[in-house]
């Protein structure tokens, strides 16, 4: 009975490291397929977005762009871009989870950063979405009509939606699959011409080239891989 018992110990030990492996690289712990946000301001929220097949979304940061991320034990190594066109350079942090909480502190030293796990949105469909940045757009005039902003909206009832890019309104279906993945289109819009084109341009291309949507509880982040597109803020029905 011994012996037997003896050479059972090294079978279960290589299948509770096996587990480990496996929920390190499948999962990320728990820390996968969760917004992480870290208040930077009164108005500003920036974290990231692990995505579960290793990919890193960068969420309020307009200027640099996510690649990869990667959890080895404690440690958490997050591969950013300065720009999305030069190699990423890897940040490595230790990382403490729980509580809904992520702290993560530079291993080679420097002040830690507390993040907290953003709520889920209360309702994505029938709210309206307004932009509060799109790539391209930065430093071109963004039109306004009388009580009319830019916004995107989610119908209620089916996969469609609809909204207005400054000048022209615009409507057509969205497809969502997985924790991230969306596409819009095809979109259909009116054709009035005015002042405002080049930023409404941007922001219709921004729609029409997402591939990765992620949703806080009133922020909503779409990207073309772990390029950022587009941010927007929730403003109600």
């Amino acid at each position: 009975m011994r012996l037997r018992l003896l050479s059972v110990l090294p079978l279960l030990a290589a299948l509770l490291l096996l587990q480990s492996c496996a929920a390190r690289q499948g999962g990320g712990g728990n820390i996968a397929g969760i917004a992480w946000l870290v208040q930077s301001g009164a108005q500003d929220a920036k974290g990231f977005y692990l995505e579960r097949d290793g990919r890193l979304l960068l969420l309020g940061d307009a200027e640099q762009v996510g690649q990869t991320w990667k959890l080895t034990d404690a440690s958490l190594v997050l591969t950013i871009s300065p720009d999305g066109v030069q190699p990423g350079k890897p940040h490595i942090y230790t990382a403490a989870p729980g509580g809904g909480r992520l702290t993560l502190t530079p291993q080679r030293g420097g002040t830690h950063a507390v993040y907290l796990a953003a709520g889920a949105p209360g309702s994505l469909r029938g709210t309206r979405w307004t932009p509060r940045w799109v790539r391209g757009a930065e430093k071109v005039a963004k039109p306004y009509a009388l009580g009319l902003e830019p916004h995107l909206r989610f119908d209620d009832l089916e996969p469609r939606v609809d909204g207005f890019a400054g000048i022209n309104k615009f409507h057509g279906p969205y497809e969502r699959s997985g924790d991230t993945k969306v596409a819009f289109g095809p979109l259909a819009a009116t054709r009035m011409s005015g002042p405002g084109m080049p930023w409404e341009a941007k922001f219709l291309e921004a729609l029409g080239q997402a591939d990765t949507m992620v949703v806080t509880g009133q922020r909503l982040y779409l990207f073309r891989e772990t390029l950022p597109l587009a941010e927007f803020q929730a403003a109600g029905q």
